[in-house]
């Protein structure tokens, strides 16, 4: 059975007491509108943000990945992405926190914009291959597992006003655009406020 959740008529969805698990075959697709979800939500299929803002106000597992190309995942939960995602347009923002799981990984190749919290776990991946990648005031990308600098682009640029710490692994291709800076850097110091 296949079973895809669409938000694309632009409808706010409130669940407001207890959990919600998607399960099943299919995709979680939120390509309009607002959806909120106030308590623990998990998604055992990929989910997809597509010009739609979801607030997760409870803890999330999207257990599948998740892909975000535009909209926005906000909220004031925990969100832990699991399997292999992508973020190629679109913000992370609200007062919560997004954490890339042990084994998960994180694709970022596009103009994105982060505005909260996001850790990458012990054993987490998040491979930045292209686009600008803006970190905004208050927010901070902490690498705990692997950040991949794999960018080949002149225009790839990290950016903006928050933080980064470092506390993982490090990778830079050799042909990455500046990648002897952020090597550099990262090697001095722990954390970097750029």
């Amino acid at each position: 059975t296949s079973r895809n959740i669409d938000s694309q008529n632009g409808v706010t969805w409130n669940q407001s007491s207890g959990s919600l698990t998607f399960a099943g075959t299919g995709q979680a697709t939120f390509s309009g509108g607002t959806v909120s979800f106030n308590n623990a939500f998990a998604a055992q299929m990929p989910a997809s943000i597509a010009g739609a803002t979801v607030n997760f106000n409870g803890t999330a597992a999207l257990g599948a990945g998740l892909s975000l190309s535009s909209g926005s995942l906000q909220g004031s939960g925990a969100v832990t992405l699991g399997g292999t995602s992508t973020w190629t347009g679109g913000s992370m923002a609200g007062t919560g926190s997004t954490a890339i799981a042990s084994g998960a990984l994180l694709n970022v190749g596009g103009s994105v914009s982060l505005n909260r919290n996001l850790t990458i776990n012990s054993g987490g991946t998040l491979d930045y291959q292209a686009g600008i990648f803006t970190v905004g005031a208050g927010a901070t990308l902490t690498n705990n597992g692997t950040l991949a600098l794999t960018s080949n682009d002149p225009a790839a640029d990290m950016t903006g006003s928050g933080a980064l710490i470092n506390n993982g692994v490090l990778l830079a291709a050799a042909s990455t655009p500046r990648s002897e800076e952020h090597t550099s850097e990262l090697q001095s110091r722990e954390t970097i406020s750029y």
